[in-house]
């Protein structure tokens, strides 16, 4: 309650709580002459409390004594648990029910009509390819999260990984973006080479979608302290600024009635990959304009890269 412990001497209890349910609890603790105990939510804070009153004594000379423990973070575990089931529930019940609808097709004749039957069945193998690939994603991230994903660093040349990255989107995409690398020097960095091309793939694919033909995407690099930035900007349709403190969050989609196929994992395991490399990432946007993705990774060696 910011009061040092001398500051508390001969003031009412409502001088010092200023929470009616508490000055209630104590009240009818008086009354009633037995513990009462109760969950308190603060909303004004965000804090959820257990605050337990206990008479002491009895008659005039007797008094309450008030018990309160912080419940705030157990209360968030709990919220981000029923978050985290009701969104992989979500993202799992569209793929299920169009199989089983597409099943259903398939037994009621449609495995007569060869053309039917062969359109439902790649419907069915890509839907499962996405419930595949969220599951996968979800094992990925339950790793990074818990530190049992096991990453071993090395020295790994930068520019070859963006190089290869880069190759692989393009090859991907048949009418996209231009996809340009202005790394140009050796840029050793201590990093994990099959994840840093992970991190590249996912910011790259994400530039791709959101960028039409005619746009273009740059990789760039600079040295800042003992790390290096590496920026992925794209001229693309942008990100409205009430979603950039969410981007790395667990299923968050800009958005949500959009269906590209992903899982909504990628940006938070690009997260937590950077931080096992004790890096950081961020993300910039001006909507209608484009977005700037940035993460940092351990410099070991450069030759001219751009100083900070």
């Amino acid at each position: 309650f910011n009061l040092e412990n001398s500051e508390y001497l001969d003031l009412r209890l409502a001088d010092v709580i200023r929470d009616f349910e508490i000055i209630q609890m104590a009240s009818d603790c008086v009354e009633v002459g037995e513990p009462i105990q109760d969950e308190i939510e603060i909303p004004e804070i965000r804090r959820y409390l257990s605050v337990t009153a206990t008479p002491i004594g009895s008659g005039s000379g007797g008094g309450v004594l008030i018990t309160v423990h912080d419940l705030t973070n157990i209360r968030q575990l709990e919220n981000t648990r029923k978050e985290f089931v009701s969104n992989v529930s979500h993202e799992l019940r569209s793929p299920l029910a169009s199989v089983k609808a597409m099943v259903g097709s398939l037994e009621s004749g449609a495995l007569e009509d060869k053309k039917a039957a062969n359109d439902f069945i790649a419907r069915i193998d890509k839907d499962v390819d996405r419930m595949t690939s969220l599951v996968s994603d979800l094992l990925e991230l339950s790793r990074l999260e818990s530190g049992q994903e096991d990453i071993e660093l090395e020295p790994v040349e930068l520019r070859s990984l963006v190089d290869d990255s880069i190759s692989m989107v393009t090859n991907q995409v048949l009418d996209g973006p231009d996809i340009l690398s202005k790394i140009f020097e050796n840029v050793e960095i201590l990093g994990n080479k099959q994840k840093v091309t992970q991190i590249l793939l996912n910011l790259l694919q994400n530039s791709v979608k959101f960028t039409p033909s005619g746009g273009t995407i740059t990789v760039e690099a600079r040295s800042n302290g003992g790390f290096v930035e590496v920026s992925v900007l794209d001229t693309g349709i942008g990100i409205a600024a009430e979603h950039l403190p969410h981007l790395f969050e667990r299923f968050y989609k800009v958005d949500k009635a959009r269906r590209d196929g992903g899982t909504g994992l990628g940006l938070s395991i690009v997260k937590h990959i950077v931080q096992a490399h004790g890096g950081a990432v961020h993300a910039d946007s001006v909507e209608g304009e484009g977005s700037a993705f940035y993460f940092t990774m351990p410099l070991l060696k450069t030759a001219n890269i751009e100083k900070n």
